[in-house]
């Protein structure tokens, strides 16, 4: 990966100090991760990024810390403000690995305000240079974001293939946290997809590693995993998985988590009935979601208020809601929250008995609801060929299974016919020694008996003849003839008794 140098500098003690703290209270200033810093931790970001005697490239390390962890989802106005000062110091210092991270907090900003041309824009820079410095955990991570955006689009088959891309590199790479955030995107695909079963599936496989490894990001998996309770009609287990959420949100400080979460309760909350504590949870999210200024969620929101407001007969109050929503949804393009906000409008107006106002928003409200149905009949399309390319995934999946399987065998096979001929040569010669042994044992045994005779003829010569005609005997094999002054003859009687 290439960095660029810093400059030099002569830094004084003070910066030195600060620089060192800043290291010892973010752990790993070069990670660019998503974790929730305390305010000592993030004041002390701060003072490196504002020390100019420190190196430029520490400084961009601190500021993309403090914009990410601070600013990102919470506060995406100010995040592109401050993302905008990082690319513009990391083009100057020629850093594209900074370069890239500003892409990264540029890009994540317009998607947090709904403003996905923008953002795909800036995505598609990171990617190039990701691959250019050959970062493959970055690369993954931009795959995913892109998977969320065609996700948040419609365009489903296209965010299949981003996540399961993603999925893939980040399998490759081991990085547990980065798989379950890839779990966690496609549990969504299925979820809008309406496939609850595998959405929980996806979800409750993410939340398994979230417990393991990063209690941080625990809240999203069980606000997740609530939604698809709530879309099933389980209110009670719903309610159960999101005041979870809503805890371990509001002791992370995780003020996005805290507005979909209280925004998801209140939805609980109308279809159970409860009007007023569904009021109450909707107006805290929408206090959220404007401070983090995510127009998307506002508008959504503001639709639940006007049409609890319509419930209550609140009409005046409903239209100003519902009104707000209109505004924000046309601005953003997103027909189905415009034909939400007409349907409310008119409801209301036709309560008010405002014929006029009535029938202008039903007019809007049939020709949007013939442009979803357009867009329904396109989704319906989209679905069928994503179902098929589930469908063929799942056939080329058993297909390699199968051929996986057959090549174990093939393996197994091979590897038993060589323990089987190891087995056998090792059986032939263990028969071998043996013969080998007996044979040996055979010709010692034979030899022990032969000089045993051996050495009784010897014996036998020396007792009848003298030594020295017996030792050419057993030299020669035979004896010279020899004189005697004088011999002695012995005369020996045999008797035979009967």
């Amino acid at each position: 990966m290439r960095m660029a140098l810093p400059r030099k500098t002569n830094l004084n003690p003070k910066s030195i100090l600060a620089f060192v703290y800043f290291l010892l209270v973010s752990g790993n200033f070069i990670s660019f991760g998503q974790g929730k810093y305390s305010k000592a931790k993030l004041d002390s970001l701060w003072s490196v990024w504002q020390d100019e005697a420190i190196f430029d490239s520490l400084r961009l390390d601190a500021l993309g810390e403090y914009t990410w962890s601070k600013y990102v989802f919470n506060a995406p106005d100010s995040s592109l403000y401050y993302g905008q000062i990082e690319y513009d110091l990391a083009k100057k210092i020629k850093s594209e690995t900074h370069i890239a991270h500003a892409f990264k907090v540029l890009g994540t900003s317009h998607w947090v305000k709904g403003n996905y041309p923008e953002s795909l824009n800036y995505f598609e820079k990171e990617l190039a240079l990701e691959k250019k410095l050959g970062d493959k955990a970055g690369i993954a991570a931009t795959l995913n974001k892109f998977g969320i955006v065609y996700s948040d689009l419609g365009n489903n088959i296209k965010a299949l293939d981003y996540f399961e891309r993603s999925l893939k590199l980040r399998e490759e790479i081991g990085d547990k946290d980065q798989i379950a955030y890839t779990l966690n995107s496609l549990g969504d695909l299925y979820y809008d997809q309406g496939n609850t079963v595998k959405a929980i599936d996806y979800f409750t496989r993410n939340l398994a590693i979230r417990k393991m490894i990063d209690s941080t990001n625990t809240p999203l998996s069980l606000n997740n995993i609530g939604k698809s309770y709530t879309k099933q009609g389980d209110f009670d287990i719903a309610l159960d998985y999101f005041q979870k959420s809503l805890k371990m949100s509001e002791t992370n400080l995780d003020i996005r988590n805290q507005a979909l979460t209280i925004g998801n309760i209140g939805n609980v909350l109308k279809n159970k009935g409860d009007i007023p504590a569904s009021m109450d949870y909707f107006k805290r999210s929408l206090t959220i979601r404007e401070k983090i200024g995510s127009q998307p969620l506002i508008a959504e929101t503001l639709n639940s208020i006007g049409e609890l407001y319509n419930v209550q007969k609140l009409y005046s109050k409903g239209i100003e809601n519902c009104k707000k929503s209109y505004e924000i949804s046309t601005n953003l393009g997103d027909i189905y929250k415009q034909a939400r906000a007409c349907e409310c409008l008119y409801n209301s107006y036709k309560s008010l008995n405002n014929g006029n106002k009535a029938l202008e928003y039903h007019e809007k409200m049939l020709v949007l609801h013939d442009s979803l149905k357009s867009e329904e009949t396109s989704n319906n399309l989209q679905q069928m060929e994503f179902a098929k390319t589930i469908f063929a995934d799942s056939i080329a999946k058993a297909e390699s299974d199968r051929k996986i399987a057959l090549e174990h065998q093939e393996e197994v096979r091979k590897k038993n016919q060589t323990r089987n001929i190891l087995m056998g040569v090792g059986a032939f010669i263990l028969f071998l020694a043996l013969m080998l042994y007996n044979r040996l044992k055979y010709v010692r045994k034979s030899e022990a008996s032969l000089q045993i005779e051996k050495d009784r003829s010897e014996n036998l010569l020396l007792n009848i003849l003298p030594e020295e005609i017996a030792q050419e005997l057993k030299e020669k094999g035979k004896a010279s003839a020899r004189d005697f002054e004088r011999v002695s003859i012995l005369f020996y009687r045999f008797q035979i008794f009967h």
